[in-house]
């Protein structure tokens, strides 16, 4: 049967599993790097914002010249009370020159210390590649086949390879959906939207595709719900 169990591998099953496992390693591995060269840009944006937050943040300054209270009870009892100072007045020229930094290209210019947000793309590429990874993993999985010779779908890999395999379509489907949206969004609309917002998208797209995952082997209540399809993966 094309969907139950064959052992030994025929020939021709042998080089199609392999060719698989190869393209699934490299898959993985490029995956993998290029997932934690972004978490490492993303981990060092947030340092910068944070020391950034730390030198805008207000200092305090000593106003007592060293000098000890008895001394500054005495000052402020017999000195004259002293006007309250003028703000500093600037010149047209830099008055005019500050209004075009603030409102160039239509919007207010950033605050110094003020946090600067991931960007949404890059946020949603990144879920992406995870998912990516789970998906590579699943064909990388092939070496158990050759190494045991057989495709045996009473085990723990055929299980696990037909789980990721409709997680990782499922999942890879959905974010390519939503950064679709997010790109039209932002570079046709001119729509940016807030982080808040792109992680609860994410995290709904997570939820969403792990239960539609398990509503298959959950609903249909089959032994043997992920079977063998021809000659590569259990699906």
């Amino acid at each position: 049967m094309e969907t139950g169990s064959i052992s030994p591998l025929p020939a021709s099953y042998r080089t199609g599993q392999l060719a698989l496992a190869i393209v699934g390693i490299i898959s993985l591995v490029s995956s993998t790097l290029l997932f934690l060269h972004i978490t490492y840009k993303l981990i060092r944006l947030e340092l910068r914002n944070r020391r950034a937050r730390q030198k805008a943040a207000p200092q305090g300054v000593d106003l007592t010249l060293g000098l000890s209270e008895e001394h500054y009870t005495k000052t402020k009892t017999t000195a004259k009370p002293i006007s309250t100072a003028l703000p500093a007045v600037q010149s047209p020229e830099a008055t005019t020159e500050q209004h075009h930094e603030d409102s160039e290209a239509g919007q207010p210019r950033r605050k110094r210390g003020q946090h600067r947000a991931a960007n949404p793309l890059l946020v949603l590429i990144y879920n992406l590649i995870l998912a990516d990874i789970s998906l590579s993993g699943t064909y990388a999985a092939n070496i158990v086949w050759l190494k045991e010779d057989a495709v045996i779908i009473d085990s723990v890999t055929c299980r696990a390879q037909g789980w990721l395999v409709s997680f990782g379509c499922v999942i890879s489907s959905a974010f390519l959906l939503v950064l679709s949206v997010y790109t039209y969004a932002i570079v046709i609309k001119g729509r940016r939207p807030s982080s808040r917002s792109t992680i609860a998208v994410c995290v709904t797209v997570w939820v969403v595709s792990i239960i539609l995952a398990c509503a298959g082997p959950i609903v249909s209540g089959k032994e043997h719900f992920f079977a063998r399809q021809q000659f590569w993966v259990c699906v």
